[in-house]
């Protein structure tokens, strides 16, 4: 099956005013990898002490596990342009979500 090719350093620009960073390692469908998150109001990052998902060709999911001790989920389908556009939720707090786009189009692996 053939999937999208999201590797490498990009950006996830959230609807709450955060910008999450991903750098991914891809095999396959498989995605590891690490991200950071920010800025706060005392403008700090928190950074990713795990971040693991899945890509399909219509479909993104990403699973970060913050040095804060939360957990988030980024969830997403790919647009007619290739960008990803989806929801993120607090995994801790699940009322905490923030719809959110990434800053680049991807195409198809191979």
């Amino acid at each position: 099956m053939a999937v999208r090719n999201v590797s490498g350093d990009w950006m996830a620009h959230q609807s709450n005013g955060f910008t999450a960073r991903f750098s991914i390692v891809q095999n396959g469908g498989d995605l590891t990898g690490s991200a950071n998150h920010g800025p706060d109001q005392d403008g700090h990052f928190t950074r990713s002490m795990e971040a693991r998902g899945t890509v399909t060709d219509t479909e993104f999911l990403w699973t970060i596990s913050w040095d804060n001790g939360t957990r988030g989920r980024y969830s997403g389908r790919f647009e007619s342009d290739g960008r990803i556009a989806g929801v993120s939720v607090d995994l801790e707090h699940p009322t905490s979500q923030a719809t959110w786009i990434s800053d680049r189009s991807f195409g198809m692996s191979g």
